[in-house]
């Protein structure tokens, strides 16, 4: 269910998949984004509360009990978790709460939010499910307080935070909750039956009676009528049905659903394969109309072994003093039959180097050429964005071009994170040889070459696709002759391919300017490919780029 929590007034700042992910997006456009910044998010004001305490997760071992988050936990280490903010929300005195833990995956959101219930002890929040969920690619919260008046104010809450930090509220809401945190997501939907769109209750049998206090619990059994109606679900699994048909209609199957799986402990550790396959039925149900098998279900809902992690490389983050703001760099080393594993490499830079960018296509190619002897081995650096309209362009005095982002031209001060920072750090981690190289596209293409020609000693080799020479009315282009005529101190390789989308023909304009004022040191490389377009030229064009330039010599690697 898409949902639009604007406006609001904004207060100035294991890989396991739980469920399968949701292609669509919120359609509500909020005024302010604060993007991948977690400390930019300290000082928000949501629905009845504030963030009071931001903290930035790298990938990899999250341990609560470390003293660099607020709150002490008893919990152990999580592993394998993506990149997170974590966030406190903080109750104003007109709340039903008092405090939210709150957990944002920064750049591997599936659009949906998993609000968790108490732990099984129902005195603290739930550190292992929310673990699980984030790895799911759920924004997730779990909170101190067990009534639906906090649960609502909460689950309202953590929304207007991503909205704040996405620039979109969560389509599909959940709640997931073993013994009396079942009860509690139940209770909520009961009184508040737009608050969930799934409730995965598990373990009712444990949760004992509802809290005679609590107004919504003045009838024996929940009818849930607004909830149902409304399409909401409700999985259920226990041991038995019988603490469950005395709280819920079971006899109306159209929403609810009961899973028995007798024998098997009624809350299952946080990484236990029940909950992932429960889960997935549940959001499968209500995402696709996709009603969950009971026998199906309770079958695949037996213990089963974790997943292991796929991993394919390693990232780490630089604290980058020149950008002010952190910056996130995927690594891939391909393994090189007959070399030591530590074997110095030379490196290959690339920007747009982020997960969901060109890494991975251009890690696979550097893989199998590879191993199949058409390239020499490289060490992949990618470079992930941030602000790519700002990074990878130079100053422009053309109107129409400083449209395209609100900050442009910070391709000098991008340079010099990657030569001051970028690079140092990577030859501390990293046994690497002298050779360099960077690799880009379009935007890309367009800082590749106005680094070549403006400090041409950066790097080796230059290798650029379509590159935006019409920014700044082609100045690159203009000024290149006389660019070139400067020289360089050592022998440096600029490789070129357009498609037949390159506007004015500017690359093959550039190719002809080398052509004529090309130094004996700049040895070049001009490939037209009119079959493909802008859209398609990045992976043909790598793998020609990497035969022609770093073929194999004397035998494979």
């Amino acid at each position: 269910m898409i949902r639009s929590l604007w406006p609001f007034s904004v207060v100035p700042v294991v890989s396991v998949l739980l469920l399968a992910q949701s292609s669509g997006q919120a359609q509500s456009s909020p005024p302010v984004a604060y993007g991948p910044s977690c400390s930019a998010l300290l000082g928000v004001g949501v629905a009845r509360a504030t963030v009071t305490f931001t903290l930035r997760f790298a990938t990899g071992t999250f341990d609560p009990r470390r003293p660099t988050i607020q709150t002490a936990s008893a919990a152990p280490p999580f592993r394998d978790l993506p990149e997170f903010c974590r966030a406190e929300l903080t109750a104003g005195t007109s709340s039903a709460f008092r405090s939210v833990e709150v957990w944002i995956p920064t750049n591997s959101w599936n659009g949906k939010l998993l609000m968790v219930g108490r732990d099984r002890s129902g005195t603290s929040f739930d550190l292992g499910r929310m673990a699980a969920a984030l790895a799911g690619g759920f924004a997730t919260a779990s909170l101190d307080a067990a009534t639906p008046a906090a649960i609502h104010d909460a689950t309202t809450g953590v929304n207007q935070l991503l909205a704040a930090y996405f620039g979109a509220s969560a389509r599909w809401i959940y709640w997931s909750g073993c013994a009396a945190g079942a009860r509690d997501g139940l209770l909520t939907a009961d009184r508040y039956p737009d608050e969930f769109d799934g409730i995965l209750a598990g373990a009712l049998s444990e949760a004992g009676p509802p809290v005679a206090s609590d107004p919504a619990n003045s009838t024996p059994q929940l009818g849930l009528a607004a909830y149902r109606t409304r399409g909401g679900k409700v999985l259920i699994y226990d041991a038995s049905a019988g603490a469950a048909s005395s709280l819920l209609p079971l006899n109306e199957n159209g929403a609810i659903r009961v899973i028995v799986t007798p024998g098997q402990p009624g809350c299952p550790d946080a990484a236990d394969g029940r909950t992932v396959v429960l889960m997935r039925a549940l959001a499968d149900w209500v995402e696709r109309g996709t009603p969950p098998d009971r026998l199906a279900v309770a079958a695949q809902a037996a213990p089963v072994a974790q997943p292991a992690p796929l991993t394919i490389g390693e990232t780490f983050t630089i604290e980058s003093q020149v950008l002010g703001e952190t910056r996130r760099i995927n690594v891939y080393r391909p393994p090189v039959s007959g070399q030591p594993a530590d074997a110095p490499l030379p490196v290959l830079y690339m920007l747009d180097g982020g997960l969901a960018e060109d890494f991975l296509h251009v890690a696979g190619l550097v893989q199998v050429s590879v191993g199949n002897g058409t390239m020499r081995p490289f060490l992949l650096v990618g470079i992930e964005n941030t602000q790519r309209r700002r990074d990878l362009t130079g100053p422009t005095e053309n109107a129409e071009d400083k449209k395209i982002a609100p900050v442009v031209g910070g391709s000098a001060a991008f340079r010099r994170f990657v030569r001051s920072e970028l690079m140092p750090a990577v030859t501390a981690r990293y046994r690497t040889t002298g050779e360099t190289a960077i690799i880009g596209e379009s935007l890309a293409g367009l800082f590749i070459v106005e680094t070549f020609f403006l400090e041409r000693d950066l790097f080796g080799t230059y290798i650029a696709f379509d590159p935006s020479l019409w920014w700044n009315d082609g100045a690159l282009v203009k000024s290149a002759a006389d660019r070139l005529r400067a020289g360089a101190t050592r022998p440096v390789t600029l490789y070129l391919a357009a498609s037949r989308e390159d506007r004015s023909d500017l690359t093959q304009q550039l190719a002809g300017l080398l052509r004529a004022n090309a130094p004996a040191t700049v040895t070049w490389h001009f490939e037209p490919m009119p079959n493909e377009t802008h859209a398609t030229i990045y992976h043909p064009a790598a793998l020609a780029a990497f035969r022609y330039l770093f073929k194999v010599k004397g035998g494979r690697p």
